[in-house]
């Protein structure tokens, strides 16, 4: 069963600007750099990760989630909200609205395309979602100090760890099964 989020990979197509881009607009700091090794390859059951390289990278809180970024080639086809399977990540912020508006500045490496919002859920929760600089997709939410539904924590930091990740299919009941009877997960409504 999976219980709680500790490494979130992204597949980027240039290392050294993605890591920069997680350092220099949101805080985020190196913990290691080197290559993906056969064992942990093999373990994914993606034969040509191996040798690949990859930096880890932890929020300033000093967080125990780790974004691992592997730079790998763009899949042909990927498109950010139009390819399935695990495809963004969730990040708690302190002030989207205010992250919106440092993610929009002209030098910015990210680009915005879901501008700081209320959930129809709990408008206590506020959310908005920026492409990097490799297409990758990061959702940035606030969860206020009395916690949301499911998330108890607020962040941290400006812009602390990831705590969601998401995942896109082309059947939400298929999902839910999957996720229930395969992997013995509790599946809460969607909203």
């Amino acid at each position: 069963m999976l219980r709680a989020i500790r490494i979130v990979t992204l597949s980027v197509s240039d290392l050294a600007e993605a890591e920069c881009a997680y350092a220099d607009w949101l805080g985020y700091q190196r913990v290691e750099r080197g290559h993906i090794d056969g064992e942990l390859a093999d373990t994914w059951d993606t034969p040509l990760v191996e040798g690949s390289p990859y930096a880890l990278l932890r929020s300033p809180t000093g967080s125990e989630v780790i974004l691992r970024l592997i730079e790998r080639p763009i899949t042909p086809g990927f498109a950010p909200l139009h390819t399935h399977g695990w495809n963004a990540h969730e990040m708690l912020v302190l002030d989207p609205v205010s992250l919106e508006q440092r993610l929009r500045k002209p030098d910015s490496p990210f680009e915005v395309i879901g501008a700081s919002a209320p959930l129809d859920s709990n408008p206590s929760i506020i959310a908005m979602q920026a492409i990097g600089p490799n297409r990758e997709l990061n959702y940035f939410t606030r969860i206020p100090p009395e916690g949301g539904t499911f998330i108890k924590t607020t962040a941290r930091a400006f812009v602390d760890r990831s705590f969601i990740m998401v995942v896109g299919g082309s059947s939400l009941s298929a999902l839910r099964e999957f996720y229930a009877l395969r992997l013995g997960m509790t599946v809460t409504d969607s909203f």
